[in-house]
């Protein structure tokens, strides 16, 4: 991974539920880490190609591996004004230098 490809700032947030006065549950999202990533909307072609692992991955992320940094598919990335939702997270090649997450765009 180079350095210089890691030029959009991403917000990864993580869910928070908790019960209102009414005794609702409301839910809301908690920021766990700002990071530089490459961040990517995929061409047709890798979209495909990626549907063996997220059906509906429309985008891209890459960011340096971090031993403390846990990501889960219960998280999201915010991204400018843009959420993803995560549905995959993948070690590249294991060798603990970066991860890839395939996301799709939420409302």
């Amino acid at each position: 991974m180079v350095a210089r490809n890691l030029r959009q700032k991403i917000v990864i947030q993580s869910p928070n539920s908790s019960v209102d006065a009414r005794g609702q549950i409301t839910g809301s999202w908690t920021d766990v880490a700002t990071r530089f990533a490459q961040v990517k909307k995929m061409s047709g072609r890798e979209a495909t190609a990626s549907n063996q692992l997220f059906e509906k991955a429309t985008w891209k992320i890459r960011i340096r591996w971090e031993r403390d940094l846990t990501i889960t598919t219960d998280y999201r990335i915010k991204f400018g004004n843009i959420y993803l939702a995560i549905g995959s997270i993948t070690n590249v090649k294991e060798r603990n230098l970066e991860y890839e997450i395939l996301c799709s765009e939420v409302g």
